[in-house]
């Protein structure tokens, strides 16, 4: 998933490297699961809720850096994990176009440095997602899950934000409480993924 422009380049790409990944041993990209459970809160309010278990042998993103995000949720508790960084427009545009295995992250944060209303949609993207947009502050927007779309670019929906948003978190679809994001949630911390 990534933000609706894009080239026709970055769709070569992704056929290329899903091409290269027919092993037998393949998940098929419906057996993404989501994160692993929860541990309560220890005396620091924080929670390390730790990476989605993911298809085995799929396609993984490549090219990109991870960034660990904090996000304190509704409740105060905070949580830490992983995921992947798309902060540049070649990365957005490529986003997670033909993954099927989020390699132990917990998803991918999309990094603009403005606000933007910009929409998102699946264009190639087989793994159903949730998206949660946060504000400049880190505060959150809204969120919606959204479908694959492996037909041709002109069918495929977007999917926009209910207000400006400067940051934007894809996980497997219907992961989002499991990470804390939700209303009243928000972006406290980013820095190194927890070891």
């Amino acid at each position: 998933m990534r933000p609706r422009r894009w080239f026709v380049a970055a769709a070569a790409c992704a056929l290329m490297l899903a091409a290269c990944n027919t092993s037998d041993d393949a998940a098929p990209p419906e057996s993404v699961q989501s994160p692993g459970s929860v541990e309560s809160p220890g005396a620091s309010g924080t929670v390390d809720a730790g990476p989605p278990a993911t298809a085995i042998g799929g396609v993984t993103p490549e090219g990109f850096d991870t960034i660990g995000v904090t996000i304190r949720d509704a409740n105060e508790a905070t949580r830490q994990f992983c995921l992947w960084l798309a902060a540049t427009p070649d990365q957005r545009q490529r986003g997670l176009m033909g993954v099927t295995d989020l390699a132990g992250k917990s998803g991918m944060l999309f990094g603009f440095d403005e606000d933007t209303q910009e929409a998102f949609w699946m264009f190639q993207t087989v793994t159903p997602l949730s998206i949660a947009f946060f504000d400049s502050r880190g505060e959150f927007v809204s969120s919606t899950d959204m479908a694959p779309c492996t037909g041709t670019s002109d069918t495929c929906p977007t999917y926009a934000a209910a207000a400006p948003y400067r940051d934007a978190i894809e996980v497997p679809q219907g992961t989002l409480s499991d990470l804390g994001i939700g209303a009243g949630s928000a972006i406290v911390d980013r820095g190194a993924c927890p070891a």
